[in-house]
């Protein structure tokens, strides 16, 4: 062979590699772009179903207290509450990759259910609560909520299973952000759920507990004195039952309720500076497997609470999730249920141990309140009950209010004529009707919402 054609063959050897390599590494490059980019729109529908689902729950339960309220101020607020989850509702739905021919039915409800829930907060004056003809027409709407979010529970769940999978791969050549293709397989399911509800009419809260105990100064501090870090840290270890030298600082936490924040192995404990009270502690053991009862659980979890100083405590709600019971307690003066004083009990369900305490509620509202009379008898403030609701027990409750509040009530539990469970909560010395609780009991707790 000739020197030149060496020469000429060596040469298209070489660029034929090179374009090669450069192909392979543009392949690899665009296969990471498009991973990346999967992985973005995976994260964002994910969110989106699941606010869409929160959104649709919220209105369901927001529908079944109005049917049972029975004063123009609680309702009025239902409405409104209703106007602003279903508009909410409509933006999450609108980001989700789903033909809008298949959306036409829901987008029709959210739009309906929350103009004709703005048109009656309106209609609805100091004079007079909601008449029976709009009650049926909120029963319809109520009853068309109800299959929606159980369809929608079980597209969640089978997306989440993996059982609705993305339904082609994305590649460099059809990246397209302005795709409006169906990549999750969503339409299918949102069309057989339109076909599933064609009647629907034509029409035009976490329980009793305040999630905003942090805005205030903690009441149950006051008049305490500080306590240093070595202080700090025997408290800690006295909690946990470990010896002080094996529980190590970490860090001082800021906010309205500072704190001393110890590590011991896989224990989490936070010491507030002011008063030495035990804020925080969790252990992030993970329970295998349930050997114990929630009886057996609470029983622990009583005689715990007692050991660590935490009288006059009473269970109200629990919750059963991952092997671990959480359990929440309210303050009792004088056999009254302060809902706002809240502690909070995780135990493992394997061992009995228990893995996780919070006392931010009762460090933030915990008082004494003064002795006080409800103006009010039972009789008459049952008054304010519907009368399509049957009372099977009552108490009296200080309630939190949004306002950082609290109002004497009587906590009627009720029952619907679906034998839905309600706790209606009416002010103690004005009759009002302060809040509306639907009861949730499973296999897996009794909750609120």
């Amino acid at each position: 062979m000739k020197k030149s054609s060496r020469k000429k063959l060596t040469l298209i050897i070489s660029f034929s590699c090179a374009v090669f390599i450069a192909l392979t590494f543009s392949a690899i490059s665009g296969y990471s772009i498009a991973t990346k980019y999967k992985q973005n729109l995976e994260s964002v529908y994910t969110r989106a179903l699941n606010e869409l689902t929160d959104y649709l729950d919220n209105i369901e339960h927001s529908l079944n207290k109005l049917l049972y309220s029975n004063t123009s101020s609680k309702q009025n607020s239902l409405l409104s509450q209703l106007s602003t989850e279903s508009n909410s509702a409509k933006t999450a739905l609108a980001e989700l990759p789903i033909e809008k021919t298949s959306l036409d039915g829901i987008n029709r409800f959210l739009s309906q259910t929350g103009n004709y829930s703005a048109y009656l907060s309106k209609s609805v004056l100091p004079e007079r609560t909601l008449s029976s003809n709009e009650k049926d027409n909120l029963a319809n709407l109520e009853a068309y909520a109800k299959e929606i979010c159980s369809a929608l529970r079980s597209s969640t769940v089978s997306f989440h299973d993996g059982n609705i999978a993305i339904g082609k791969s994305l590649t460099v050549s059809n990246l397209n952000l302005n795709s409006t293709s169906d990549d999750f397989g969503f339409s299918d399911n949102f069309k057989n759920l339109e076909e599933n509800f064609t009647n629907y009419p034509t029409l035009i809260y976490d329980g009793p507990f305040s999630d905003h105990i942090m805005q205030r100064s903690p009441q149950y501090l006051n008049g305490k004195d500080a306590v240093s870090i070595e202080e700090a840290q025997q408290i800690a270890a006295d909690f946990i039952n470990r010896p002080k030298d094996t529980v190590k600082y970490v860090e001082e936490c800021y906010g309205n309720l500072p704190t001393h924040k110890f590590s011991c192995d896989n224990i989490e404990v936070t010491i507030t500076k002011i008063g030495g009270v035990v804020n925080y502690m969790l252990n992030s053991t993970s329970p295998k497997s349930t050997s114990i009862s929630f009886e057996e659980a609470k029983n622990i979890s009583n005689t715990f609470l007692n050991n660590k100083g935490f009288q006059s405590m009473s269970e109200k709600y629990y919750e059963i999730n991952n092997n671990i019971c959480t359990i929440n307690y309210a303050y009792m003066q004088n056999d009254i249920a302060c809902y706002s004083d809240l502690i909070k009990v995780g135990i493992a369900l394997n061992t009995g141990e228990i893995i996780s305490f919070q006392a931010t509620g009762f460090i933030m509202n915990h008082k004494n309140r003064p002795d006080k009379i409800p103006q009010l008898s039972k009789e008459e403030a049952m008054k304010s009950v519907s009368p399509d609701l049957k009372i099977t027990n009552y108490d009296l409750v200080y309630s939190p209010t949004t306002g950082l509040n609290e109002v004497m009530c009587y906590e009627f539990e009720c029952k619907t004529p679906l034998d839905e469970t309600l706790l209606v909560y009416v002010n103690a010395n004005t009759g009002m009707e302060e809040e509306i609780f639907t009861v949730i009991t499973s296999e897996n707790g009794k909750l609120v919402f």
